[in-house]
């Protein structure tokens, strides 16, 4: 075990021998970068949000304002650096709408509302924090096509994002 003066001694000599190569250094650029992040928002405590349509959907009453369901969702956003946000509905479209959430039934594709106004799938649309928007989801119909009956599903991922 090296004593304290051992210690010293040795540190002693690395920086001598380090000062005697100074004149043969050479300078080197060191970019340092990071990045700086908020807190990220909460949505609905991490939980999967939920919508039910229920057992009676009647395929030819499905005409994209009757089944309407609202949203029951949270957002907590502690240290938020401005009240301006924007959000999006992230999923896959369907095959007759690309403003569409594309279901497990063919011709059939869900519609999303923000605030009573149609919320394009895949788009930022921009709101405030002290008034968050109310979501709903309706069932939508292909036109031009039949819906067979029977359980349907469909998935996509909330993003909200600060501005």
């Amino acid at each position: 075990m090296l004593t304290m003066k051992a210690k010293l001694t040795i540190a002693a000599l690395t920086v001598s021998l380090l000062s005697s190569f100074a004149a043969y250094s050479y300078d080197i650029n060191i970019g340092v970068s990071g990045n700086v992040v908020t807190p990220p928002c909460i949505i609905n405590s991490g939980q999967t949000i939920v919508v039910d349509f229920g057992d009676s959907i009647v395929t030819s009453k499905i005409d994209g304002v009757k089944y309407i369901k609202t949203l029951s969702y949270s957002l907590v956003c502690d240290g938020r650096p401005s009240d301006s946000m924007k959000m999006k509905v992230l999923g896959e479209p369907t095959s007759f709408d690309g403003k569409l959430l594309k279901t497990s039934s063919h011709n059939l594709g869900i519609r999303m509302i923000m605030d009573e106004r149609p919320f394009p799938l895949n788009e930022w649309v921009n709101f405030y924090y002290t008034k968050q928007p109310i979501l709903q989801a309706v069932p939508v119909k292909n036109n031009g096509g039949e819906i067979a009956g029977g359980i349907f599903t469909a998935g996509a991922t909330l993003l909200v994002a600060y501005q």
